[in-house]
């Protein structure tokens, strides 16, 4: 097994996606002044409850060695982190509401401090990407927004993009992390992929937990095979990758399924998504039916 090589062109990219992620002075300035004034407003309003009842640890400014600037991180225990993202090692999120306070972008962590392995730094540098695209207006919305075919193709792009830029700079930092070159998959790809499944897996989680008529579900799929790589194209993205994604996306859609009902399994509770998952299944079922393939 050989590590995938980063070439100078992606490290360029890489730089310039940075340089084009760091907010200017006057926002970043905006954006430090709510997180300072959320901290000291948060310390006075906690003096009043038992130290049992909150499950944050600590808020504190900490430095981002990739962008050269501080930014707020919520420090919370374990348990509580667990029931919100029990699989992934820390989140970054448009907002956090404690105490009736609402925050400026941040990083959420479990314990008292940031790990000092390199791995978790380079864990915590991608966070710190996404924190600045919500500090540009650009954080997804797919959890919460409009559950509308044209809102929900829209996010999708949205954390498609969003993951693709933090993964593309997080990979050429830390090799380490990168896929086996006998994957055959270059990094740009890698990291579309790593987006766009992402995004594909809550768009379906969305559709198929909520009032999103089966019907509808089957169009925005086909919607998705029709304006993929149009789409991909308008953002900067890899055209050909997008049309690749589109040409498979009965596929890619077995396989978000499939990943859905083994992190999620209550969601077969859900008729939609038992009636999407015999849908795109159907040919399986009905050999299964019959007695396996001829």
């Amino acid at each position: 097994m050989t590590d995938m090589q980063i070439s100078l062109q992606e490290r360029k990219r890489a730089t310039q996606l940075i340089r084009r992620l760091t907010p200017s002075a006057p926002l970043y300035k905006k954006y430090e002044k709510a997180a300072t004034d959320f901290i000291a407003d948060f310390k006075r309003a906690k003096r009043d409850i038992p130290a049992n009842m909150i499950e944050v640890y600590s808020l504190k400014m900490v430095r981002s060695e990739l962008f050269k600037r501080d930014y707020l991180v919520a420090f919370v225990s374990e348990g509580w982190f667990g029931q919100v993202a029990s699989h992934c090692n820390a989140i970054a999120s448009p907002s956090l509401s404690l105490l009736d306070l609402s925050s400026p972008p941040l990083i959420v962590i479990p314990g008292k401090s940031v790990p000092r392995s390199r791995g978790f730094s380079s864990i915590v540098e991608h966070e710190f990407v996404h924190v600045n695209q919500g500090i540009s207006g650009r954080f997804p919305n797919l959890n919460a927004c409009e559950l509308k075919e044209d809102v929900l193709f829209e996010e999708l792009m949205n954390v498609t993009q969003a993951e693709f830029e933090a993964n593309f700079i997080q990979l050429v930092r830390d090799q380490t992390l990168t896929p086996d070159n006998e994957l055959g998959v270059g990094l740009e790809k890698w990291c579309l992929i790593r987006g766009y499944t992402q995004g594909l897996e809550l768009t379906l989680l969305r559709m198929t937990t909520e009032d999103f008529p089966v019907a509808q579900e089957k169009k925005f799929l086909k919607r998705l095979r029709d304006d993929l790589a149009e789409a991909f194209a308008s953002r900067g993205l890899n055209k050909e990758v997008g049309q690749n994604f589109a040409d498979d996306i009965e596929q890619m859609s077995k396989i978000a399924m499939l990943n859905l009902n083994q992190c999620r399994p209550d969601i077969t509770r859900y008729k939609n998504f038992g009636t999407l998952f015999k849908w795109l299944f159907r040919k399986e079922i009905e050999e299964q039916d019959r007695g396996g393939p001829s």
